[in-house]
């Protein structure tokens, strides 16, 4: 997304702790983690949604979709 010149986003405030969310957030924009840990760091939070790439890659905006390896 960076090499697109995407230079921010928005999180949606959960009733998990928003402090540890954004940190994922930062940690993967700052290449600490890559996404997979992002994504499994995020799920053990066990958030009350579910995050969804679908129009990110052009199916249904709701749906959570793995990419193949």
């Amino acid at each position: 997304m960076r090499a697109m010149g995407v230079s921010a986003l928005r999180l949606v405030p959960q009733r998990q702790d928003m402090v540890a969310v954004a940190k994922v957030f930062a940690e993967l924009a700052a290449a600490r983690i890559d996404g997979q840990e992002a994504a499994a760091r995020l799920d053990a939070m066990q958030m009350d949604a579910t995050f969804s790439n679908g129009f990110w890659l052009g199916e249904a905006g709701y749906r959570r979709i793995a990419r193949a390896s």
